[in-house]
């Protein structure tokens, strides 16, 4: 077994030695034989060069030597000479076929054109093709460069090499006075013309390319030799070594599994006091919501009957009697027990939230002015309010709770009569690393959000109180009921906020919410006037508490509204089989023993689909009822309420119904 694994070691080896060499190798000869095309076409270009300087040294002899003293002695240097007697060719005439003679052998050719050729070269003395153009174009902007390329002509490689034609000083004369010539303006050292010699490139050089693939053969032979080698070594040394190695390898794999060990049960018992903690506040906060939500109908039931009959009997006094300011304090404890259970539900996560639009610097400014006035003696607040679009979508109520709650908690924690609060809002993208930080919200998305921060100059918050601050009558005040943290930790979380709670290095503490940003249009909060329901319209109450259904009937009717009864579901359906077309809107409790709420307003809807509806519920948790809440149609209210909410809501509900 062992052997077996030694020859797949031994094979990788190889393997891995040879996928490291062969590239190279190969890379090796890649580069020999393209060196071998190279130096070839060198060779080329340089004989090419020699050509074309060749027939430029004899065109300038010729002209000096030969011309001139023929023209000397009378005689005729033209184009045609060899139609005349006594005639000697042109200069131009006798390189070419100097150099078509030379090259005859080897198949070079050379030719001269020009942008103003004589009357006798007109067709073939001007440029032809792509190349020529280029070259001309070329060497008139720079005579000094050779212009060359490497083509293929009639299936055959050739290097085409072009070079001014200038004009020397023993040729501006003649060309000037010539009857024929193009131009009569020459000056020396203009460019007359191109001289392109045209050399095919030949095939390869066998003996060259014997040596060079020699080469690479050989040094393919010594690499081979270095690799076996090299694979016959490690053979001998991993033989040598195979024990060692297995016992240093059982050395680290136990030195591993022991750290892992210890790093899993350190993770294991980091995860389970974590998850210890989490378990804890997730029970608390469930209990909390059990609780809040089971007491939360009962309760509130009882709250409507206690502040609808206040309000009843103070409508029968006159405002400043003794008997109306007793019953008025019956309605503010009543109002304050409502609240009470209105936080309880917020930090369970169960209150019901009326979301819209909410322009935050406008609300934080608004409850500024108003906390003003009952800021502490030595306590001032400063606000830093942003002109950005802080718009977010929630619950007002809700929202302002927030802002106050955290206001007045600071200036509680102020020392007159230097105490400073400092309250800004404003937006921010926040990123991932900011929410890690947070105390609620780590689950948040990065993004766009509204921020509010209050911001202190007390006595801070020591770091034993910081898990506890936010749980349900804890406080660390003489008085109080310790409920508006741990409220405000359940609306942020209904929110989908996020809240930060920070130490001030000079003393203090800041408090900062993060609510996501909306981009949503803001409502206009005015002071208009509420509308009044139409008189005389007539209600059918269905409710099962007959404390509730009997208070809530008074209410309405000292509004003069005309109630129909009835104690559950079933009734109410009864009283619409009765054929009764005269009700105008259906007040319905949610929480009914036998048929509920939502059944009771699904058929009620299917006999008359544009009834108008106002639920009724002193339950916390009314998740299910919003699905099915229709703008003007559907309406919910939350128990208990005033006398002035019940008349808004049906005024809206009716004003709708009447408008179509």
């Amino acid at each position: 077994m062992q052997l077996l694994s030694d020859l797949v070691a031994y094979r990788r080896a190889f393997l891995l030695v040879l996928a490291l060499v062969a590239p190279s190798v190969a890379g090796g000869g890649f580069y020999l034989l393209s060196l071998e095309s190279q130096l070839v076409e060198d060779m080329a270009l340089q004989d090419a060069q020699q050509f074309s300087q060749a027939l430029k040294e004899f065109r300038t002899l010729y002209t000096s030597e030969v011309v001139s003293r023929a023209r000397a002695h009378g005689m005729t240097v033209t184009h045609d000479y060899a139609e005349r007697d006594g005639a000697i060719p042109l200069p131009a005439t006798l390189s070419m076929m100097l150099g078509n003679r030379m090259g005859s052998a080897s198949g070079v050719t050379s030719k001269l054109y020009s942008s103003w050729p004589f009357p006798w070269r007109r067709k073939g003395g001007g440029p032809q093709d792509d190349f020529e153009w280029k070259a001309l174009r070329a060497l008139h902007a720079d005579p000094s460069m050779p212009f060359s390329r490497f083509e293929t002509l009639a299936g055959q490689p050739v290097i085409r090499y072009a070079t001014a034609d200038l004009m020397r000083p023993s040729c501006v004369a003649c060309h000037n006075s010539h009857p024929d010539s193009p131009k009569t303006d020459w000056k020396v050292g203009d460019v007359r013309g191109i001289l392109e010699v045209i050399r095919p490139v030949p095939p390869q050089d066998s003996a060259a390319r014997s040596h060079l693939r020699n080469v690479v053969t050989l040094i393919a032979l010594l690499v081979t030799i270095g690799v076996s080698t090299l694979i016959l070594l490690a053979s001998r040394l991993r033989r040598e070594s195979i024990v060692s190695a297995r016992l240093a390898a059982d050395a680290i794999r136990i030195n591993r599994d022991l750290k892992l060990e210890s790093a899993d049960r350190a993770r294991a018992e980091e995860l389970s006091a974590e998850l210890e903690t989490q378990t804890h506040r997730s029970q608390k906060l469930e209990g909390i919501g059990l609780l809040a939500g089971g007491i939360a109908h009962d309760f509130n039931n009882l709250l409507a009957t206690v502040s609808g009959n206040a309000e009843l009997a103070r409508a029968d006094l006159a405002d400043d009697s003794d008997a109306s300011l007793k019953i008025l304090k019956i309605q503010k404890a009543a109002l304050r027990a409502k609240e009470l259970t209105t936080q309880l539900l917020a930090y369970a996560g169960r209150g019901q939230f009326r979301r819209m639009p909410i322009n935050l610097t406008q609300m934080v400014g608004e409850i500024g002015q108003l906390l003003e006035t009952v800021l502490p003696d030595g306590v001032t607040a400063t606000y830093e309010l942003s002109d950005d679009m802080t718009t977010i979508v929630g619950d007002v109520a809700q929202i302002e709770q927030v802002a106050m709650n955290l206001i007045t908690n600071a200036a509680e924690a102020c020392k007159p009569p230097a105490g400073k609060i400092r309250v800004s809002t404003g937006t921010c993208e926040v990123d991932q690393d900011f929410l890690d930080r947070a105390i609620l919200g780590r689950e948040c998305q990065a993004g766009a959000y509204c921020y509010l921060e209050v911001e202190d100059n007390g006595h801070g918050v020591s770091p034993e109180d910081l898990d506890k601050i936010f749980d349900p009558f804890f406080s660390t005040k003489a008085e109080g009921r310790g409920l508006g943290l741990a409220a405000l930790l359940g609306i942020v979380r209904g929110h989908l906020g996020a809240l930060i709670v920070e130490d001030v290095p000079e003393g203090g503490t800041l408090f900062v919410v993060l609510f996501p940003q909306s981009e949503a249009a803001l409502d206009e909060r005015g002071d208009a006037a509420k509308p009044e329901p139409p008189p005389n319209q007539t209600i059918l109450l269905v409710d099962d508490d007959d404390d509730v259904r009997e208070t809530i009937s008074s209410l309405l009717t000292a509004s003069h509204f005309n109630v129909i009864e009835a104690q559950d579901g079933e009734r109410a359906l009864s009283v619409f089989a009765q054929g009764n077309t005269d009700i105008d809107v259906v007040l319905l409790d949610w929480q009914m023993p036998g048929m509920g709420g939502e059944d009771c307003l699904k058929e009620i809807l299917a006999t008359r689909p544009s009834m108008p509806l106002l639920i009724c519920s002193g339950y916390g948790d009314n998740q299910d009822i919003e699905s099915l809440l229709v703008p003007g149609q559907v309406l919910f209210l939350q128990k208990p309420f005033s006398l002035d909410e019940l008349r808004t809501a049906l005024s809206v509900m009716l004003s709708v119904a009447n408008s179509e």
